[in-house]
């Protein structure tokens, strides 16, 4: 599995809404990595926008909070 350190405004709006959606759940990370199977710092760095993760780990954390893709994606930036 390839994750590359980016600076891409759409990963950090990606991450904000993770973050928040995880928020509302009232989630900590560690509780969402162990349920999508992360490492709690690969969390911290998607959430920051940091890290170009897959889609793989995208449907896992979506899943684990019982979310649909565009619920993330809707907002994202051209």
């Amino acid at each position: 599995m390839v994750m590359r350190k980016s600076k891409d405004r759409r990963l950090k709006q990606v991450g904000l809404n993770l973050r928040s959606h995880r928020e509302a759940l009232r989630m900590t990370q560690e509780q969402l990595a162990e349920k999508a199977d992360l490492h709690d710092r690969t969390l911290g760095k998607i959430e920051r926008g940091e890290l170009n993760f897959s889609i793989l780990i995208f449907v896992r954390l979506c899943k684990a909070m019982h979310l649909t893709a565009d619920k993330i994606l809707s907002s994202i930036p051209d």
